[in-house]
């Protein structure tokens, strides 16, 4: 559907991307100007949430600082050895880099160099998966 509102009533979860998820009774209001048909048509893209959840990875790792302008760090602390794979996206979905792909990354504490100072300013989502387990956080880029 294209250009208009539409009312939705999620059953068990409905997810929009980018930003926004509607669970299990809630009710929101969406306006829809462009949208894939099917679900073959999507972007492959991280499913971004507008509110933050508790999230067990979340002290296992950490981006700094946030705004960044020519660098950011990426710091993870693992307690056990782990598959980890680090990517960041645009609110889009669209791929930017692939931070980290290691199966069995030791125990402790690593860190990785981002590069943002060729990105545009504005705001990108970084997605962390530590053996199959989720985490999506937006970073700011400011130059």
């Amino acid at each position: 559907q294209s250009g208009g509102d539409l009312q939705m009533e999620a059953g068990t979860q409905i997810t929009l991307a980018p930003g926004f998820r509607a669970n299990s009774g809630s009710t929101f209001r969406a306006n829809i100007s462009t949208f894939c048909s099917t679900i073959s048509d999507a972007p492959s893209r991280p499913d971004v949430v507008d509110e933050p959840e508790a999230d067990m990875l979340d002290d296992l790792y950490k981006i700094q600082p946030n705004p960044a302008d020519q660098a950011a760090r990426l710091e993870l602390n693992l307690s056990k050895d782990r598959d980890v794979f680090v990517a960041a996206y645009t609110l889009g979905g669209q791929l930017v880099e692939i931070l980290v792909n290691q199966t069995s990354m030791a125990e402790g504490q690593h860190y990785v160099d981002w590069n943002t100072s060729k990105l545009a300013s504005g705001t990108y989502v970084v997605k962390v998966v530590m053996d199959g387990e989720e985490s999506i956080s937006r970073t700011i880029i400011q130059h």
